[in-house]
């Protein structure tokens, strides 16, 4: 091996740990950023609540709905994982409804939309479930906000947006997680791994899902 092929192969290396150092950096900086997106629509109608969050992220959707222009705020989620036959609310969706009226919310403007058991992906689910309830009861709605809570966002953002659009343009608004720093979410073993399995479960989404 000649010194100019050694010089050459070491310009490679250099450049793929670059290359890979500038990937890292980005992702450190702005990967949660990018999972967790604040898009809304100003003119939307219907404010869409994930029922799977906690009571915390729930209450804090109730100010972004009273201060909105919104008609109506809809709640969805499948059934209960645990806790069903205890429960006089067998699906997440009836549950954060029942949580948010008793956080306050004006039930004549409040929705509980259940979806079924899914074998594939629950957000998928709801999505086609809100899709079937919108054509039925507000076929004129033209725009819509999704409210989920941090790095989860993105992906169901992307879900809905199949499901509705072009019809029905969806904006989206991430909740603040308080499990970690999202600011610096590496340094949290919570915050890693909730990046980590939202970045596998999006590019899944992109790659391979497809809704009904």
């Amino acid at each position: 091996m000649t010194l100019s092929s050694l010089g050459i192969g070491f310009v490679l290396v250099a450049v793929v740990v670059a290359g890979v150092a500038s990937v890292l950096l980005i992702a450190r900086y702005h990967l949660h950023s990018f999972l967790s997106p604040n898009v809304p629509n100003a003119d939307a109608s219907i404010l869409i609540v994930e029922g799977w969050m906690d009571d915390a992220a729930l209450k804090r959707v109730l100010p972004i709905f009273n201060h909105g222009e919104y008609s109506t705020l809809v709640t969805v989620g499948g059934p209960l994982k645990m806790g069903a036959y205890l429960s006089p609310y067998k699906t997440l969706a009836e549950l954060s409804a029942a949580t948010l009226t008793a956080f306050g919310c004006d039930t004549d403007r409040l929705v509980a939309v259940p979806s079924g058991d899914s074998m594939r992906d629950r957000t998928e689910s709801t999505a086609i479930t809100f899709r079937e309830w919108l054509a039925v009861y507000r076929p004129d709605v033209q725009s819509v906000n999704l409210y989920s809570h941090g790095v989860h966002a993105r992906r169901s953002w992307v879900l809905y947006k199949r499901a509705l659009e072009p019809s029905v343009r969806v904006g989206v608004i991430s909740s603040t997680p308080m499990a970690y720093d999202p600011v610096h979410w590496w340094r949290s073993s919570e915050g890693a791994k909730r990046v980590l399995v939202e970045c596998i479960a999006l590019t899944h989404t992109l790659i391979v899902g497809s809704l009904k």
